[in-house]
Order: structure tokens, then sequence, then C-alpha cells
């Protein structure tokens, strides 16, 4: 049986009472602060020296010596949307609070795909060779494993012989969080 303009026009009249009435008729917005992510950095740098240490957990001059340090050394570039301090800045909020892609996400404005690859290149720039060469000290005989580490049994002997590590924290729904730590061995061995 073929369709006829009748049996569409009722078709369209139910579909748009349906997207009206039980959708709504204007979407709601996922993201709605009204700081964007170069808003929110700026805001924090051009704030109280207090609360950008409160923050990021580091001063503002420390903020900026690392920054340069990472454009500099570790080739960290600004993207076509973004600043390289947002990027250290989205960065230095994760680590110091531990917080999740979507709490990034929505503090600064962008997609969870745009915090991961963010938190990426960050991640790159403080592991290239000349950030490492410069700033990185390898445990020696001469400059031994802190003792807070080498006789804390949460530390020693799960990290004996570790050349680094990286926490990831994980989770999804109906999960609780979780943590995974990437432990980079000395190859020595």
């Amino acid at each position: 049986m073929p369709l006829n303009k009748a049996h569409i026009a009722a078709v369209v009249a139910a579909a748009a009472w349906y997207a009206t009435e039980i959708l709504g008729s204007e979407p709601i917005p996922q993201s709605t602060s009204t700081l964007t992510g170069k808003d929110r950095t700026a805001e924090l740098l051009a704030g109280s020296d207090k609360t950008f240490h409160t923050t990021m957990r580091m001063s503002k001059v420390s903020f900026r010596a690392l920054l340069d340090t990472l454009e500099l050394r570790g080739g960290l570039q600004a993207s076509r949307y973004i600043d390289t301090d947002e990027m250290l800045m989205v960065f230095l909020w994760m680590i110091a609070t531990a917080s999740a892609s979507r709490i990034l996400g929505y503090l600064f404005q962008h997609s969870t795909d745009t915090i991961s690859s963010i938190i990426q290149k960050v991640l790159r720039a403080i592991i290239h060779p000349d950030v490492q060469s410069h700033y990185i000290t390898l445990p020696t005989s001469s400059l031994p494993i802190p003792s807070e580490i080498f006789h804390n049994s949460k530390f020693y002997p799960y990290f004996k012989d570790c050349l680094g590590a990286l926490l990831v924290k994980k989770s999804g729904p109906g999960r609780s969080s979780n943590a995974v730590v990437h432990v980079l061995k000395n190859s020595h061995d």
C-alpha cells in the first residue's frame, strides 16, 4: 500500500508532537559553564596567587617555568584552538585532583577525546629526552632511592628497579573507580 500525502503528513505531525512534547522543544546542552577553557585558564592566571596555588598545587612562577620548559625542551605546542597554558592547566588539574576526563571536559568545555589528546601531548613533552636529561635523576650509588620510599612497604619492593610509573584511574558506568599503575622496569634484569 503506497503512502499518500495524508499518511506522510500524519507521520510528520506525530514526529513533531513527539519532539516538542516528549523530548522538549529545546535540546539541553551538556556543557553549560559560562567559562570556556581559555577563560578558566585566564581567570586562574589573573586571580590570586593563593587560589592558583591551591588549585594547581604550584605557584604561578613555577607554572610559567614548567610551561616554558615543556615548550622549549619538550616540544609542547598549541593546537588550533587550545593554548599550551590551558593544556598544562588541564594536565595539572587532573593530577592534582585525580579528576576524570568528564569532569575536566566540563571544567574546560572540551570533549573527553580532546581532554585525552591534551593529556597525551603534555605527557609526551614531560617524557621528552631533552626534559628528562635536565630534570629527571635516576637513583645511583651516590644518590640512592630516598629512604621514605626504600623503607616504606607501600612503595618498596614494588617499585624496586623502577624507572618510572604512571597512575591511570579508570572507571565506568556502574563500577567504582580503580587505579592501574604502569611501571617501566629496568631492562638489565
